[in-house]
């Protein structure tokens, strides 16, 4: 088997899975991420740059499930401010520059 028919095996492959990243494909077939995207390069498989939508789909549930804060609105809900952070103004104080000095 010589070399351009090795990198046409491994262009079929990556095409064959369009939802796993070149990190992902190196793992599985023993080569680094570079490699992968070498090869891909040479067999004109062009996909979009970054990540594929199910490995940033699981770090964003890996993300969202570490978060140190309980209180952290959840993905694309606004959060709410928190008492201490809201002032307001009394009778007795008329600004929050006031109240602060």
């Amino acid at each position: 088997m010589d070399l351009n028919e090795t990198y046409a095996r491994i262009g079929d492959y990556i095409k064959s899975r369009p939802s796993e990243t070149y990190a992902q494909i190196g793992t599985t077939l023993g080569l680094d991420r570079g490699a992968i995207a070498r090869i891909a390069r040479l067999q004109g498989i062009k996909r979009r740059p970054g990540k594929r939508p199910s490995a940033l789909a699981a770090a964003v549930a890996a993300i969202e499930a570490a978060s140190p804060k309980p209180d952290c609105a959840p993905a694309g809900e606004a959060a709410t401010p928190p008492m201490e952070a809201t002032l307001s103004s009394t009778p007795d104080t008329p600004s929050a520059e006031i109240a602060v000095v």
